[in-house]
């Protein structure tokens, strides 16, 4: 995009290790199925962890 800032100001959203534990089991599980792929975008999106009502994670 032309007119695209360099840098967009986002706000960082802290993880406890077992949500970056999760996080990265979910990531390689689906990378290695192909369901994902990695990306060479400058931009990023947060990931939220929203847990079910009814369950033990």
């Amino acid at each position: 995009m032309e007119n695209a800032p360099q840098e967009l100001k986002a706000k960082i959203y802290p993880m406890t290790l077992k949500e970056e534990e999760e996080l990265n089991t979910f990531v390689d599980k689906n990378l290695k199925s192909g369901k994902i792929h990695l990306s060479k975008s400058q931009y990023t999106a947060p990931c939220f962890f929203i847990p079910k009502k009814y369950s033990s994670k």
